[in-house]
């Protein structure tokens, strides 16, 4: 009997506080799985690159609550689940009466570096 072990390299995980989905490299991720990394950076084009290289989050990044939906050992399959999540989130949302997106986007990220309220750390 042939046993393989794969190991989880990509989480989607849902943002709790604003219900916003997106991938994100385990590493990011709280022992406790219940907290996640996010870049500080602008552009989508550099977070992209950041979580497909699985870049070390630095003092900069902010921590947020999250709920991991899947882990998965490749970037690709983790899209593939965060587009059947973004449905699934914006079907429910339909259903409540708003509206769920990725997580964050830039004007709630820049928000939400101004407010520093809803991070879980304050950076000095």
């Amino acid at each position: 009997m042939k046993l393989s072990f794969r190991l989880k390299v990509y989480a989607v995980v849902e943002f709790t506080e604003y219900e916003e989905v997106e991938v994100v490299p385990c590493s990011w991720l709280s022992i406790d799985q219940k907290v996640a990394f996010w870049p500080s950076y602008k552009d989508t084009k550099r977070i992209k690159v950041a979580v497909v290289q699985k870049v070390v989050p630095d003092e900069t990044w902010g921590e947020y609550f999250i709920r991991v939906v899947k882990m998965y050992d490749t970037y690709e399959a983790a899209r593939k689940r965060l587009n059947k999540a973004e449905t699934k989130f914006s079907l429910t949302s339909e259903e409540e009466g708003g509206k769920r997106s990725r997580m964050p986007s830039m004007k709630l990220k820049d928000f939400m570096d101004d407010t520093g309220s809803n991070e879980i750390r304050s950076d000095n």
